[in-house]
C-alpha cells in the first residue's frame, strides 16, 4: 500500500467512526509497530476462547491501538472491581460532582455525587435520550465504603446472607464506590422492558457505558440481572468490549486485569 492509499484509508476510517460516534484511532500504534513480539502478543491471549483470540489476531493493529488508549486514561476507568477485586477502605475518587446541581440531569435526589470523568458523557447520553422521547433518571452514583457496609448489612439482615450477596456487593467490592456506576430509576425489576431500559440496552454503549451484571451471566459477575446498573469505562473500552468481548464487561475487565501491567510496561518500555 502506498503512502497515499495508506492516507486515504484512514481518512475514511476515522470519518466512519466519527459519523458512528466514536473517536477515531491513529494510523500508528506504538505496540503494534515495534515494541511488542507476535509471540509475546498472542501469548497475552492464552486464556481467551479460540474464537476471541481468532478475532483479536485478524485485528491486532486495531485492538492493540485502542489498548493503548485506555493505558492512557484514568485507571479507574477500567480497574476490575468485584467481590474478588476489592477497593480498600480508604479509597474515594477526588474529583466527585454533584450531579443534582447539573440543568441536564435527571436525578431523584439531592446531592447525587459522580466522578467527573464520565460527566460529559453521561451529558450526551441523556441529551439524546430525550431527543427520542426518553427520561433517564438516576437514582443511585458514588456510595462510600462506609455507605455501602450499611447497605449490604441490611440486606443481610432483611434476606440472609445467601441471596444478599446476588443483589448487594460487600463493602469494597461495589463499583460505585469508583463513582463511575449509576444507577437508573427504578432500581429494581420493574426496569426491565420501559422504554428507558430498552433505550439504554441500544445506545448506552455509544457514549461508554456498559452494562455491568447482565441477564444469564450471575455466574459469572457473582450477581443476579441488573438491568439499571451502568458502569461508565469510556469511549475506548467500550469498543473492545463490544467488538473483541461479546459485548461483555465482566470478560474484558477480566482479562485486562491480569494483562494491564505488562501491556503499560511496554507502551512505557
Amino acid at each position: 500500500m502506498t503512502n497515499l492509499a495508506r492516507i486515504f484509508f484512514f481518512t475514511v476510517y476515522a470519518a466512519h467512526l466519527l459519523a458512528a460516534g466514536l473517536p477515531a484511532l491513529d494510523a500508528t500504534s506504538l505496540l503494534s509497530k515495534k515494541t511488542l513480539s507476535q509471540q509475546e502478543f498472542e501469548a497475552t491471549l492464552a486464556s481467551l476462547d479460540a474464537q476471541t483470540q481468532k478475532n483479536i489476531i485478524l485485528n491486532k493493529k486495531e485492538f492493540l491501538t485502542l489498548l493503548e488508549k485506555i493505558i492512557k486514561e484514568p485507571r479507574e476507568l477500567t480497574m476490575l472491581v468485584d467481590k474478588q477485586h476489592k477497593l480498600s477502605s480508604h479509597y474515594a475518587p477526588d474529583d466527585l460532582t454533584d450531579l443534582s446541581e447539573q440543568s441536564w440531569a435527571r436525578v431523584k435526589r439531592k446531592h447525587l455525587m459522580v466522578s467527573s470523568l464520565m460527566m460529559k458523557d453521561l451529558e450526551k447520553m441523556i441529551k439524546a435520550a430525550e431527543k427520542e422521547g426518553i427520561a433517564l433518571y438516576v437514582a443511585s452514583g458514588y456510595r462510600s465504603y462506609a455507605y455501602q457496609k450499611k447497605t449490604y448489612a441490611g440486606w443481610i439482615e432483611k434476606l440472609g446472607s445467601k441471596e444478599a450477596m446476588r443483589i448487594s456487593a460487600p463493602a469494597g467490592a461495589s463499583q460505585h464506590q469508583l463513582g463511575t456506576a449509576v444507577d437508573f430509576y427504578p432500581i429494581n425489576s420493574s426496569f426491565t422492558g420501559t422504554p428507558a431500559q430498552v433505550w439504554l440496552a441500544e445506545n448506552a454503549h455509544k457514549y461508554g457505558f456498559s452494562l455491568s451484571f447482565p441477564a444469564a451471566h450471575e455466574k459469572q459477575t457473582g450477581y443476579k440481572y441488573e438491568s439499571w446498573h451502568y458502569r461508565y469505562i469510556g469511549l475506548h473500552a467500550i469498543q473492545i468490549q463490544q467488538k473483541f468481548f461479546g459485548g461483555l464487561q465482566y470478560r474484558f475487565l477480566t482479562w485486562w486485569n491480569g494483562q494491564r501491567h505488562f501491556y503499560t510496561q511496554k507502551v512505557h518500555k
